[in-house]
C-alpha cells in the first residue's frame, strides 16, 4: 500500500536552512488516501481527524490538506477485511501535506496500513511549496513571452498525430521534472 519515494538532491537542498542544517530534522511529506465509501458522511470528519491525529501525535505540523470527497474509481479496488475481499468502485479521496521527523514515518505508515477504512494510500517525500499550479503558470508566462498572448492560447480544433515515442518522451520529461 505504501509507496515511499526518497527525495532527490535538489529537493533535499530545498529542505535545508541557509546555514546548511536541516529544518529541525523535519521533512515535508504528503499522504494521499482513499477511504471506504462505507464510512458514513457524518462520520467522515471523525475518521479524517483520527488519521491526522496520528501525524500530530508524532510531532507533525500540517501545511495544507484537501478534505476527502467521494469519487468514482478508475477501476475496482479490492481490500481483504476479515478474510473477505471487499470490492470498491468509489471512495473518498483526500490528502494532507505535513512536516515530520523521518524517524516517525514508519509509525504513520503502519497506522494508515492497519486502518480498516483506508483502502489505499501513498506517502511521498515532497517540498513545502504548492506545486499544483506552478506548471500552468509557467506555461502561460512562456507563451506570453514568445508573443502568443492569451487570445492565441486557445486549443486548436485540429488534432496532430503524435508518435508513441514522442508521447513517451513527453511523459518521461513531465515525470522527471515534477
Amino acid at each position: 500500500m505504501l509507496t515511499y519515494l526518497p527525495m532527490d538532491e535538489e529537493k533535499r537542498d530545498e529542505n535545508m536552512t541557509e546555514d546548511g542544517s536541516e529544518n529541525d530534522g523535519l521533512k515535508v511529506y504528503e499522504i494521499g488516501f482513499l477511504l471506504a465509501p462505507t464510512v458514513a458522511e457524518e462520520k467522515l470528519p471523525e475518521e479524517v481527524s483520527a488519521l491526522k491525529s496520528v501525524i500530530e501525535e508524532r510531532g507533525g505540523f500540517f501545511i495544507s490538506e484537501d478534505f476527502p470527497k467521494l469519487r468514482p474509481l478508475a477501476y475496482t479496488m479490492v481490500k481483504k477485511i476479515d478474510n473477505k475481499n471487499q470490492k470498491y468502485n468509489q471512495a473518498y479521496f483526500g490528502w494532507v501535506k505535513f512536516e515530520l521527523k523521518p524517524s516517525e514515518v514508519p509509525v504513520v505508515n503502519s497506522s494508515f496500513q492497519n486502518n480498516l477504512n483506508v483502502i489505499r494510500f501513498i506517502l511521498l517525500d515532497t517540498v513545502r511549496e504548492n506545486t499544483i499550479y506552478s506548471h500552468k503558470l509557467t506555461m502561460k508566462r512562456d507563451r506570453e513571452a514568445r508573443g502568443a498572448g492569451p487570445a492565441t492560447a486557445e486549443v486548436s480544433s485540429k488534432s496532430e498525430e503524435v508518435s508513441p515515442e514522442e508521447l513517451d518522451k513527453s511523459i518521461e520529461k513531465l515525470v522527471s521534472t515534477g
